[in-house]
């Protein structure tokens, strides 16, 4: 076989491409996104860390005011 009769009809054939985006488009109307699947903890983890912020917090105050009131008699 010729190497040019060869990429003709290499050529012909659709690229890689082509063929994964076939693949893609088909796979994603019946399957569920990869985010459903598989949600993330980003909101659970922010969540946490700005509740333990605020007890800090407020652990903190307590302990200032129980302090200045022993230091003041």
């Amino acid at each position: 076989m010729d190497p040019i009769q060869s990429t003709n009809t290499e050529s012909s054939l659709p690229s890689r491409s082509a063929r994964m985006r076939k693949e893609q488009q088909g796979a994603s109307s019946t399957l569920p996104s990869r985010r459903a699947v598989y949600p993330s903890n980003k909101m659970k983890l922010e969540k946490w860390f700005f509740n333990s912020l605020i007890a800090l917090f407020l652990v903190l105050t307590a302990g200032l005011i129980f302090w200045g009131t022993k230091h003041m008699e």
